[in-house]
């Protein structure tokens, strides 16, 4: 099966090797390579997105900036934001849904070591925009931001919890809609780059992940904001439910 191998003894290339652990938590960075540690393993080749697939998705007419007032005009748009972890970037995604059904990318800005309360403000500034249908938030790591963007904007935010389950669901759909000509993303090196980052893992006993390692450039985080953009522009979101622990998310979600 060309997914993964199986090692064998302790082979100099066996996962269970240290050394070759440690050679490879530099290559990789300490995600793909804890895949190894825990059996998992890993081709270099299992692209989250076909290469193919995803160079047919790259259009030069995509931006890769930020412009309020080239998306006034446009609607509907949805967002997805994926907020950075320490070293990752916190990045804002804007897909248009255009009249022949394709969700066209049309504005990305990247937060770089950007306090909270300014994030805040940029969260709130594009879920301000007229033509916003749903925005799709990793609530995961910041549930506090979450919260307070549901009650200034209600049903408008979809709080997205990215377990495994959901993180390959999410690529399904992000490949489906590549492969049938219903997502278009810019033609930039640095999506590119955090596109083709992301790999599809399959352990020996089926089970799949989608992962990316940590780097100077952050941790796929523009793939991951486009993922929470598909999500809200899905069938289905996310509903929130409040208690007097504060929020948690209802069984019914993308």
């Amino acid at each position: 099966n060309p997914a993964y191998k199986v090692y064998r003894g302790s082979s100099t290339e066996n996962p269970l090797n240290v050394d070759h652990a440690r050679r490879r938590e530099i290559e990789m960075g300490p995600e793909l390579a804890a895949q190894y540690i825990h059996g998992f393993a890993i081709g270099n080749d299992l692209a989250a997105i076909p290469p193919d697939v995803l160079d047919r998705a790259m259009r030069d007419e995509c931006p890769a900036t930020w412009d309020p007032l080239a998306l006034r005009g446009l609607r509907p748009l949805y967002i997805g934001i994926d907020i950075g972890r320490s070293k990752s970037l916190t990045v804002i995604w804007v897909l248009h849904k255009q009249i022949d059904g394709v969700f066209k990318t049309v504005a990305v800005k990247v937060l770089q070591r950007t306090a909270f309360n300014e994030q805040d403000q940029w969260f709130a500034q594009a879920a301000s925009l007229p033509g916003i249908h749903k925005v799709g938030i990793d609530a995961g790591y910041n549930q506090q931001t979450t919260e307070t963007l549901v009650r200034k904007f209600g049903s408008l935010i979809v709080p997205l919890y990215l377990n495994d389950t959901e993180k390959n669901s999410g690529v399904e759909r992000m490949r489906k809609w590549m492969e049938t000509n219903r997502l278009w993303i810019p033609r930039e090196d640095e999506v590119l780059n955090d596109f083709r980052a992301v790999k599809r893992v399959v352990s020996a006993t089926g089970t799949v992940k989608h992962i990316a390692p940590m780097s100077a450039d952050g941790h796929s985080d523009r793939f991951f904001a486009c993922l929470c953009a598909c999500a809200a522009a899905g069938d289905s979101g996310g509903k929130v439910e409040y208690t007097r622990g504060g929020m948690r998310p209802s069984a019914e979600r993308w």
